[in-house]
């Protein structure tokens, strides 16, 4: 159970459009998440309720929490600072091993800090490589 008014104005687009159009969610005062973990929708109401300090790093790494899967569920409802969170807790947690998946999100969702992040992995892989920078 959460306040209304925080996912109003922090819940982004579509939510607003959710709790204010004629739609269910807005006459019933309930908004089903069925299609994310448990874990994925606490994150997403403690971003909703704290902003950035609802996922600091240091509580993220003890959580059960894919970030991919936030990412997807930040996408789906267009909150746009959880996007950001998500990238920049990526950016911190992701090892050469996660490379296919931040590439794949990159693409998926025409991220330009994944796309750097997954160009900085590349060269962790590669580190004799030749390095070009795009100016």
């Amino acid at each position: 159970k959460v306040h209304s008014l925080s996912f109003f104005a922090r819940g982004g687009q579509v939510i607003q459009s959710m709790l204010t159009c004629n739609m269910k969610e807005a006459s019933e005062k309930t908004i089903h998440f069925n299609k994310f973990s448990l874990a994925a929708v606490k994150a997403f109401v403690d971003f909703i309720d704290w902003g950035e300090k609802g996922l600091e790093p240091e509580s993220v790494a003890k959580k059960d929490l894919d970030l991919y899967e936030l990412l997807q569920m930040a996408h789906t409802y267009q909150v746009e600072g959880l996007i950001d969170c998500c990238t920049n807790l990526l950016s911190l947690f992701s090892t050469p091993e996660d490379i296919g998946k931040i590439k794949y999100f990159a693409d998926l969702y025409d991220n330009d800090h994944l796309k750097k992040l997954h160009e900085h992995l590349l060269l962790t892989l590669n580190p004799n490589q030749p390095h070009f920078i795009k100016v």
